[in-house]
């Protein structure tokens, strides 16, 4: 079973965790979680980021992008 953690940060800059036992259940959660109230969601397993999704503070639409955050993504 995976242990993957569900790390959202709100507008204010609240930082909260959520656990989840799978990455489907995670993804489920961290989709549920990018909306206006929020500004940043990321999964995180022990070895660290795997997904990060980041929304402007400054759009008044809740439209998010996709971070890369593994060092195959810049090769």
């Amino acid at each position: 079973m995976s242990r993957l953690t569900v790390i959202i940060w709100d507008n204010a800059g609240v930082r909260r965790t959520e656990p989840a036992a799978d990455r489907k259940e995670a993804l489920a959660k961290a989709a549920a979680a990018r909306n206006l109230s929020n500004r940043t969601v990321k999964l995180a397993d022990s070895g660290g980021s795997t997904d990060h999704w980041s929304r402007s503070t400054h759009l008044a639409r809740n439209h998010w992008c996709c971070r890369a955050v593994a060092d195959e993504y810049f090769l």
